[in-house]
């Protein structure tokens, strides 16, 4: 460290424009109100959307993938699509209203838009909620995993078409009413992932 101490001292951390969303809410369930059946459901969920699930699998493929990201609050206020060009976001079937609010208004403003996860289709009191699902012109489906005998793939499709099959153990249909569909289920042939536009923003 002391021979290189002439380079790495002035070396400063570089990103690339894709920021990973952090919603610290998601880990204050130490103490919650008493268990009953739909508090569990958005307890259970969140657990696992912020540990090894949705939030793990996407932290951990983006360096793999070359990605250099840094995160962003996503309670702390309206993003700008200026600083933060894509926002990729782990998520799960619950997702607070006002949440879904601040995504749409960053994708019309022409933010671009990564969900991995199931589709956000209630909010934290587990009451429907299809803000953001409506804005991208989808409607959530059928989670599929894989079984004895039965094996998930997806194919891929559009500009995903020169990628291989690939395996899945989970995961979420999709029906879009616009946009592209780059990946199906290859059993069933519906859309497992695509991309659409919210309002005036970019493809999301």
């Amino acid at each position: 460290m002391g021979g290189l101490a002439g380079v790495l001292a002035p070396m400063r951390t570089t990103y690339d424009d894709v920021a990973l969303g952090f919603v610290p809410d998601r880990y204050l369930t130490e103490y919650h109100p008493p268990k009953l059946a739909s508090v569990q459901r958005v307890l259970d969920e969140a657990v696992n959307t912020r540990g090894a699930g949705p939030r793990g699998s996407l932290a951990r493929a983006m360096p793999l993938g070359g990605f250099r990201y840094r995160g962003v609050n996503l309670q702390a206020g309206d993003l700008d699509p200026k600083t933060v060009p894509v926002l990729a976001l782990a998520t799960g079937e619950h997702l607070g209203a006002e949440l879904q609010r601040r995504l749409v208004r960053y994708t019309e403003a022409g933010g671009k838009l990564l969900l991995s996860g199931r589709l956000p289709v209630k909010d934290m009191a587990d009451e429907p909620c299809t803000v953001l699902a409506d804005a991208l012109g989808l409607r959530a489906g059928d989670t599929l995993t894989d079984a004895n005998r039965f094996w998930l793939s997806v194919t891929a499709h559009g500009w995903a078409a020169p990628l291989p099959e690939v395996r899945l153990s989970r995961t979420q249909l999709c029906e879009p009413s616009r946009g592209t569909t780059v990946l199906r289920e290859l059993s069933t042939g519906k859309a497992a992932d695509s991309t659409s536009r919210s309002g005036g923003g970019g493809p999301s």
